[in-house]
């Protein structure tokens, strides 16, 4: 065969070998996409943590926000030090080392990737913002109801309920019987991992496996037993 039908060929599949891991790598990154828990089609809107703290940062519900305030999550709309690890890998989504210098806003523009950051970094970014009310802060980051969902019915329950410092007669029985799609839903492992997932630069960066079990531990905050 001649040597340049031979390089012909051989240049043809290796085009074909690379478009074949591009697609792979595209449908791997959409169904990672997929993956994440989508946000509910019901209406309710999202208050923000300010408004969550009026109860949950009360001692009769065990300081509840106090988990989420020395949390990374309260800090994951900080400043990006900009730096080699920004760009080591294109499919990374912006991998950065958290630090100073430009807001995720701006540097997921100017990295041309649009929101990608911001849906992991600060819930809401990724909402039609007639369902965020006037309380609900995007720079608060991973906040209560980037776990919980949507708080404004249960939040409107809740006040009717809560009278004078004390629940209201015959309240306490029926704020259990809540229908399910008004009450905080319960955070899961491939919701957490939608985000906490293993990326290309890990290794790159020597990066600690995200070790699920240890911070779920340290962002418990369950209601204390009466």
């Amino acid at each position: 065969m001649p040597e340049k039908t031979k390089f012909f060929f051989l240049a043809l599949f290796l085009a074909s070998a690379a478009s074949g891991l591009f697609f792979m790598g595209r449908a791997e990154m959409n169904s990672r996409s997929d993956s994440a828990e989508k946000p509910q089609k019901n209406g309710y809107k999202y208050m923000g943590a300010a408004v969550c703290m009026t109860c949950h940062a009360k001692e009769k519900l065990g300081n509840q926000s106090l988990a989420w305030t020395g949390s990374s999550h309260a800090r994951s709309y900080l400043q990006l030090r900009t730096g080699r690890s920004e760009m080591l890998e294109k499919e990374a989504k912006g991998m950065v080392k958290v630090g100073y210098g430009r807001d995720i806003a701006q540097e997921a523009m100017r990295l041309g990737m649009g929101a990608d950051c911001l849906k992991c970094h600060a819930k809401g970014a990724e909402l039609d913002k007639s369902l965020l009310e006037p309380t609900f802060h995007i720079e608060d980051g991973v906040q209560c109801e980037s776990c919980h969902g949507p708080g404004s019915e249960y939040v409107a329950i809740m006040r009717a309920k809560w009278q004078g410092g004390k629940w209201a007669r015959g309240q306490t029985e029926k704020r259990r019987k809540l229908p399910p799609e008004v009450r905080p839903k319960m955070p899961t492992k491939k919701g957490c991992m939608a985000c906490h997932r293993e990326k290309p630069t890990h290794a790159v960066l020597k990066s600690k496996p995200f070790d699920f079990e240890k911070a779920w531990k340290q962002i418990a905050h369950p209601i204390p037993e009466r």
